[in-house]
């Protein structure tokens, strides 16, 4: 039962990160305002209560980092960030990209098993054993 809640509260800070961080923040400002008001209970002036309670939180930054840490969903936001971001500079560095996907397409075709010179005729040769002339990954499946 508790798996399946906190798996339910990531899956919320994910998806409705935006709605989650406007609860965090408005937490935030109700602890500090309760610091505040508890200073003045005290008999210190606004001023004072104000600087006083923001020292005593040590920064409400820092506190509302360690509490989206604590999520631990950053990793993932970072990498769709991180992935949007490699998009739009493949868009934008139209050259770029083409050099890309052609250096890439054969190689990662090639580990997946497809490759257009791969075929029965190619891997019963006679000249090679019955076995291919192309290389290998270690990951491939072998002729």
């Amino acid at each position: 039962m508790r798996t399946a809640r906190v798996l339910l509260l990531r899956l919320r800070s994910l998806f409705r990160q935006a709605k989650v961080d406007r609860e965090l923040e408005a937490e935030l400002k109700f602890h500090f305002e309760q610091q505040v008001g508890e200073n003045l209970a005290k008999g210190m002036t606004a001023a004072e209560a104000r600087r006083e309670a923001a020292r005593a939180m040590s920064g409400l930054a820092r506190v509302a980092e360690e509490c989206r840490d604590a999520r631990r969903v950053m990793p993932l936001i970072d990498f769709a960030r991180d992935c949007r971001y490699a998009g739009r500079m493949l868009v934008k560095n139209r050259v770029f990209a083409g050099v890309a996907i052609a250096t890439l397409t054969p190689a990662s075709a090639r580990c997946s098993g497809w490759h257009p010179t791969r075929s029965r005729a190619s891997t019963k040769s006679p000249w090679t054993g019955g076995r291919s002339r192309l290389p290998a990954c270690s990951r491939c499946w072998r002729a």
